[in-house]
């Protein structure tokens, strides 16, 4: 084989392309399968994905700042929904090393200790090598913490006085994507197995999934001839499911992104989709197959839908500059003098410009803020 990658999950790909009635898979399943096969996806492999030493950087990867804001929007919501039971539980999704998790607990415990008492913090993960990360950076808060699986936590019914939230979540679901052909309609790509050249392929197929069709419709979509766009059903039927499970609570979701009408516009003629690996963004998503991270930017129209399916009273969406800014993120700025620039004071200095100032984290990252 001249493609790169896990060759074990390439040889399983290849396999379910073969035994596919039309020899062909649809993009979806296959981001699905290079990310999440339960024995060699990007996501259950036992390497480092954040960071210096990973493929990419989030928003908890510049300092604590985006903890310590976390930590502040946390203690403003504690009054409306510790009301209920007294308590407050925290739940992350997809926590990663668990790196932001420990950054909220902490500057809790620091600043805001009656709110931190009360609090309890359940991470949702699955990956026995990530829950292994994030035991180690929430050791100091250990009689806090539990972990359980989605299906677990779903399964303890309806949920009062709950804190959700997800940092850079939504844009790793696996995505449909689309281009427009002849007058605009829309076409599936497909993956193909092209055993001359020994490498993935694509196809394109006459759309026929009647939700995908039914989310184009729904924000409008009409794709230019050749235009490719992506079309993610798993993020907001995420966003719906946790919705759902809340009774009085708020989720916060932090991820890259735009509403549809922004999303879908025709000068986004080859869509968002991107493969990460060690800090480079290529569009060779064909390559380095279970290695390399695959992200889509968040549809925030569909996923604003889906909150309010979900039951959802109210849903902002915010570009990620101003969440901070309302948060108070100017307060953490300090005026130094120290020529250190290893300092606290000027490191934390450097993130809150970071965050505010970098087009990528400031206006390129939304927040959405659903409460119920």
């Amino acid at each position: 084989m001249s493609v790169q990658g896990n060759r074990e999950l390439i040889r399983s790909i290849v396999e379910r392309i073969r035994n596919h009635p039309l020899g062909a898979i649809s993009f979806r399943e296959f981001m699905e399968l290079c990310l999440y096969d339960e024995h060699h996806g990007y996501y259950r492999s036992d390497r480092l994905k954040i960071g210096k030493g990973g493929d990419f950087y989030t928003s908890a990867s510049v300092g604590t700042v985006m903890g310590g804001i976390l930590a502040s929007y946390i203690a403003s919501q504690w009054p409306r929904l510790k009301a209920a039971t007294g308590g407050l539980s925290l739940v992350e999704f997809g926590g990663g090393s668990g790196r932001l998790a420990a950054q909220v607990m902490d500057a809790l415990q620091e600043r805001f200790d009656t709110v931190y008492k009360s609090a309890s913090l359940t991470m949702v993960e699955t990956s026995p090598f990530h829950r292994a990360l994030q035991c180690e950076s929430l050791a100091g808060h250990a009689s806090k913490v539990e972990w359980m699986s989605e299906e677990e936590w779903l399964a303890c019914g309806k949920s009062e006085g709950s804190l959700v939230f997800a940092n850079e979540l939504l844009d790793a679901f696996p995505v449909h994507v689309l281009e427009g052909g002849e007058g605009g309609v829309p076409l599936e790509v497909y993956v193909e197995w092209d055993e001359e050249e020994s490498r993935f392929a694509e196809r394109l197929l006459p759309l026929t999934d009647t939700a995908v069709a039914q989310a184009l419709a729904e924000d409008g979509v009409i794709l230019e001839r050749g235009q490719r766009v992506e079309i993610s059903l798993d993020a907001p039927a995420w966003v719906q499911r946790v919705a759902s499970r809340l009774q009085l609570g708020t989720m916060l979701l932090i991820d890259y992104g735009d509403t549809a009408s922004r999303l879908y516009a025709s000068h986004r003629a080859r869509g968002t989709l991107l493969a990460y690996r060690r800090h480079e963004a290529t569009e060779r998503w064909y390559d380095d197959i279970g290695e390399q991270d695959l992200t889509a930017h968040v549809n925030f129209t569909a996923c604003e839908r889906a909150a309010r399916r979900g039951g959802a009273g109210s849903v902002e969406l915010l570009p990620q500059r101003e969440f901070l800014m309302r948060c108070g993120v100017l307060e953490l700025l300090q005026n130094t003098y120290d020529p250190n620039p290893f300092s606290p004071a000027a490191k934390r200095n450097r993130a809150v410009r970071q965050l505010l100032l970098d087009d990528g984290f400031g206006e390129l990252f939304k927040v959405m803020i659903v409460c119920k």
